[in-house]
């Protein structure tokens, strides 16, 4: 049987793919992040990772540069572990036609 899942890139890519394999996930689709809850160590550091999530959520402005690294991390992953990961892109919000396109 063939499972597959959508998911955001962890920090450690070697235990993202082991927890997926021990649930019977075949295959991932690998969407880029900004945001890593799982690298925290504690309260402080999770909550600092969620308030990105809130910033964005609430319509602030993320610095296009975080989304660059966010994607470029994700084609790395993808590309280091084709036969697991398929890389999906990201956009930043609220642009016109023509910036979109320009991004994409």
């Amino acid at each position: 049987m063939i499972i597959d899942s959508h998911q955001h890139a962890f920090r450690d890519t070697e235990e993202q793919i082991r927890i997926n394999k021990s649930a019977g996930v075949d295959k991932v689709w690998l969407f880029p992040t900004r945001i890593h809850p799982e690298t925290a160590h504690n309260i402080n550091e999770f909550s600092a990772e969620f308030a990105k999530l809130m910033t964005n959520l609430s319509g602030g402005k993320i610095d296009d540069t975080a989304f660059i690294t966010a994607i470029d991390e994700t084609a790395s992953i993808a590309a280091g572990n084709p036969g697991f990961f398929t890389g999906f892109g990201i956009c930043p919000s609220g642009m016109d036609f023509d910036a979109t396109a320009r991004w994409i």
